[in-house]
């Protein structure tokens, strides 16, 4: 599942679209039905070809549902734009730039 939200600018450096925090609503649901926390995985695909996956983020019950969701988003998203940055051999600074229709 891909969480960007492409109706939004675009970060330069990474090429990649701000995380919609609705997708990790996933994480409350599987909570709901299962008792479980579920794991996110971050994913970095580079233009190089190269992929690389990180370590499981796991959604947390204790905290208020909507503060979780934005812990999700931000953490995931930071962390794949460093694996993309890591691949490319470079340092991430961000940079959004608007979409274009």
């Amino acid at each position: 599942m891909f969480p960007e939200y492409s109706l939004v600018g675009s970060d330069t450096k990474v090429r990649m679209h701000p995380f919609q925090k609705t997708v990790f609503r996933l994480g409350e649901m599987y909570f709901e039905q299962t008792g479980k926390r579920l794991a996110f995985y971050p994913v970095a695909v580079h233009d190089s070809g190269k992929v690389m996956v990180g370590k499981a983020i796991f959604y947390n019950s204790l905290n208020a549902v909507a503060i979780e969701r934005h812990r999700l988003k931000d953490v995931l998203e930071e962390t794949v734009k460093g694996m993309y940055v890591q691949m490319g051999g470079g340092e991430y600074v961000g940079e959004l730039t608007p979409q274009h229709k």
